[in-house]
């Protein structure tokens, strides 16, 4: 392979999955005006900062009944944020994608989410915003 067929393969970030829903999911965090939403840098373990609160997105989309989040990065787990959100798209009887905002460290390396589970055990941090102001992390330490 040469240069040239190596630079057309390489798929920009934002045409990712993941660089679609931080994207998306920087889009719907100015919407709901949780305060300050900055950008980490590309090199950074976290994606952006949320009123000081480092903040990492995870991206899933609905595939064979449930959503497969990893959390870890090749295979470690190193949970150095405060907060994850889960992005899930493709969701049965929704046109829009549910966001779960989950307080760190959940102390696994992948999660998985079915529908049953999301009502059952994830319903509480469903669009939980108030997750990403500094005393709602205090409180569940």
């Amino acid at each position: 392979m040469n240069a040239e067929q190596k630079a057309r393969s390489i798929v920009p970030f934002h045409k990712t999955v993941g660089g679609r829903g931080q994207l998306a999911v920087c889009n719907w965090l100015r919407g709901k005006k949780v305060g300050d939403v900055r950008s980490a840098g590309y090199y950074c373990a976290w994606d952006f900062y949320v009123n000081d609160l480092r903040v990492e997105v995870k991206t899933a989309r609905y595939s064979r009944k449930t959503w497969k989040v990893n959390i870890h990065r090749h295979g470690k787990l190193k949970e150095d944020v405060d907060v994850y959100i889960v992005r899930l798209e493709g969701c049965p009887l929704f046109k829009a994608a549910i966001h779960l905002v989950i307080p760190a460290p959940l102390g696994t390396k992948t999660l998985q989410i079915t529908p049953r589970s999301l009502i059952t055990v994830w319903a509480q941090y469903f669009n939980a915003v108030e997750n990403l102001r500094p005393k709602a992390i205090a409180q569940t330490i």
